[in-house]
This record gives structure tokens, C-alpha cells and sequence, in this order.
């Protein structure tokens, strides 16, 4: 294996091949653009057996195969499928239209646009707005700042962190916390494994939804949900402790969750008795004293199921 280093769009048109791809074996360092448009520039497909370092844009019209790290400073823009068998690491925005499969970790400074199914086996990062047309499946962590918006179903063995407003139009599985700085809109079934926080509103239109933490809830109103949902307990978020102080006439100015729960616990039986609380409020009161029961039948078997996939 050897190391190549490009410099000018020249020498990089001159290496194509036959079928316009530029093969290395070794690691490939490109720092020009790699252009996409224009007579006699395309390049068809980019096949490297160890990195890829391109210090500009990279435009390929096709695949895009590289068996070590890829790092791009610019746009990268992959007509084709997307093979990385590191890490991933773009600057800008990711454009791929075919599959994206990440073996590592992917980190883009932009926004992700795939057009095919995108398969992170790492910690997924990107900072913009995040669009995939087919399945995502994250192994690790995801984080993405601005919206999120997934036509396939969204698979996240870790914590998911979506800054902004989240769309699934199939099912949605987070094996850790899951936070959405908007409105979560969850057009299949819902399954958290850890706590869910929703700055905005809850629409889930599956068969059932599942949150085995607590859905820190602060709206005035009740989500829509459907028939078979299981909720461990449903909390009002920590800046609303004042107010919920003189509602429940409790001191509840100190502790954590925990600690506050314990203590609404010990009067829940005359706190469910008075009518003065509002549908989501007697909501939340139910929730924690349901929270003591045992797990219905059917969502351990969601479990088992999930566990068995």
C-alpha cells in the first residue's frame, strides 16, 4: 500500500480509469476540488483501499468506496453509494444518493441528505438538518441539531439528541434517552428505552407507544396516543417545580426526580381525590401511582421481541 497525494484537477481527471473512476490502493490525499460537472471532468466512482483525505469538495458522480477514514473539508457531494469503512468525517453538507454505510463514526458539519437506507454503526453527529429517504439505523449515539425527518424506520441503539422538530414515517426505536427540541411526530410505533423529552407536541400514530422512562412533559395539554400506551411516569420538567410546588401544596423545593416523586407518592390517595386538577395534571398524578404496578403483558413482549430483532 502506498500513499498518493493529488494536487491539481489535472491530475486527478488523468487519473481515471477507463470507466472514469480513480482507484488507489493505499491512501489517497486530494487537495483540489473533485468536480462533478463540466466537459470531460466527471468523475464517475472514487475506489480507495486505506484513507481518503480531500482538503475541498468532493463531487463524485457515482459510488464512492473508501476502506479506511474519509475526511472531507468541503461539500461532499456522492451520486452513488456511499461505503466507509471508518470513520466519516465531512465539514460541510453530506449529499448521497444511494445508501450511506458508515462503519465508524460519521460527523458532518452540515446538513445529511441520503436518499437511500443509512447505516452508522458508530455515533452519528450532524450539526444541520438531517434527511434520509430509507431506513436509518444508528448503533451508537445520534445527535443532530436542526430537524429530522426519516421516510424509513429510525432504528438508534443509543441516546438520540434532535435539536429541533423530529418526523419518522415508520417505526421509531431509542435504546437510550431521547430528547427533540419541537414537535416529535411519530407516524409508526414508538418504543424509548430510557426517558423522553419533548419541548413541543407528541403525535404518535403507530399501534402502540412505549417509554420505559419518564416522558418529561410540558404542555398544558395531553398528546393524542394511541390505544396500547405504556408510560412509566409522566413529569413536568424542572422549571415548572414552583408552580407545581403550590398545586400540589407539597414542599417539593429540594431533591432530585427521585426524591419528589417518593415524597407525591406518600399523599397520592388524597391528592387524586381532590377534583381541582386539570385532565393533564390528573394525568401525571395517575401515572406515578400506576408507576408501582407491574409492566402489562403485552409491552414485555414488545421487549422480548425487540430484544430477540
Amino acid at each position: 500500500m502506498s500513499t498518493r497525494t493529488i494536487k491539481t484537477i489535472d491530475e486527478l481527471l488523468n487519473a481515471r480509469d477507463a470507466d472514469g473512476v480513480v482507484r488507489h490502493d493505499g491512501d489517497l490525499r486530494i487537495e483540489c476540488d473533485v468536480p462533478y460537472s463540466g466537459a470531460g471532468q466527471y468523475i464517475s466512482g472514487i475506489h480507495v483501499t486505506g484513507n481518503l483525505d480531500c482538503g475541498g469538495n468532493l463531487d463524485c458522480g457515482g459510488y464512492l468506496d473508501c476502506r479506511g477514514n474519509l475526511y472531507c473539508r468541503g461539500i461532499l457531494d456522492c451520486g452513488g453509494y456511499l461505503d466507509c469503512r471508518g470513520n466519516l468525517y465531512c465539514r460541510g453538507n453530506l449529499y448521497c444518493g444511494g445508501n450511506l454505510d458508515c462503519r465508524g463514526i460519521l460527523d458532518c458539519g452540515g446538513n445529511l441528505y441520503c436518499r437511500g437506507i443509512l447505516d452508522c454503526r458508530g455515533n452519528l453527529y450532524c450539526r444541520g438538518y438531517m434527511y434520509c429517504r430509507g431506513k436509518l439505523d444508528c448503533g451508537g449515539y445520534m445527535y443532530c441539531g436542526g430537524y429530522l425527518y426519516c421516510r424509513g424506520n429510525l432504528d438508534c441503539r443509543g441516546k438520540l439528541d434532535c435539536g429541533g422538530y423530529m418526523y419518522c414515517r415508520g417505526n421509531l426505536y431509542c435504546g437510550g434517552n431521547l430528547y427533540c427540541g419541537g414537535n416529535l411526530d411519530c407516524r409508526g410505533n414508538l418504543y424509548c428505552r430510557g426517558n423522553l423529552v419533548c419541548r413541543g407536541n407528541l403525535d404518535c400514530r403507530g399501534d402502540h407507544l412505549i417509554i420505559d422512562g419518564d416522558l418529561i412533559w410540558a404542555q398544558a395539554h395531553k398528546p393524542p396516543l394511541p390505544e396500547r400506551t405504556y408510560i412509566r411516569r409522566v413529569l413536568p420538567p424542572a422549571h415548572q417545580r414552583e408552580h407545581f410546588q403550590e398545586r400540589l401544596g407539597l414542599d417539593i423545593s429540594d431533591g432530585c426526580y427521585e426524591q419528589i416523586c417518593r415524597n407525591v407518592l406518600r399523599h397520592i390517595v388524597r391528592l387524586l381525590n381532590d377534583d381541582k386538577w386539570t385532565p393533564t395534571e390528573r394525568w401525571m398524578l395517575e401515572s406515578l401511582r400506576d408507576s408501582r404496578k407491574p409492566t402489562p403483558e403485552w409491552v414485555n413482549e414488545a421487549r422480548q421481541e425487540r430484544e430477540a430483532a
